[in-house]
């Protein structure tokens, strides 16, 4: 939203309750994980596979020693990345980030990603629907 943006106390705020939250599930997951191996209990499940990806990232999100607050978080965070299925999936179409795409691409994934709003989603529901019939 621009008043956000344009007011640096807003996008302060903003920040800060941003990371508030970041730390404040670290600690939810923490302590379900200093008593269970997963995030639901003893076995890999679903829980873990939605939640890693987001999870591996928090130290680059926050800052790496975020980490020694958080140990047993990192502890799953290391040994779910460390599974083989997880490895081939990351590793999966590495060399895609290495494309060079053309202006016109780029400026199509821009749009996708950040021109989304209720209007463009209904559109694109009814097109979809005329397309089906």
């Amino acid at each position: 939203a621009k008043q956000i943006v344009d007011d640096p106390v807003k996008l302060e705020y903003g920040v800060q309750r941003f990371v508030g939250e970041v730390d404040r599930l670290s600690a939810v997951m923490d302590a379900q994980l200093s008593a269970n191996r997963h995030l639901a209990g003893d076995d890999y499940s679903i829980a873990d596979m939605v939640t890693w990806p987001w999870a591996c990232l928090l130290g680059r999100l926050i800052d790496e020693s975020l980490w020694t607050k958080f140990p047993h978080l990192k502890r799953w965070v290391d040994e779910v990345g460390a599974r083989p299925a997880v490895q081939i999936g990351r590793n999966l179409h590495k060399d895609w980030s290495e494309r060079q795409l053309s202006e016109d691409e780029q400026k199509r994934r821009r749009e996708i990603l950040f021109n989304q709003n209720s209007d463009k989603v209904r559109a694109a529901r009814e097109a979809a629907a005329r397309a089906s019939e």
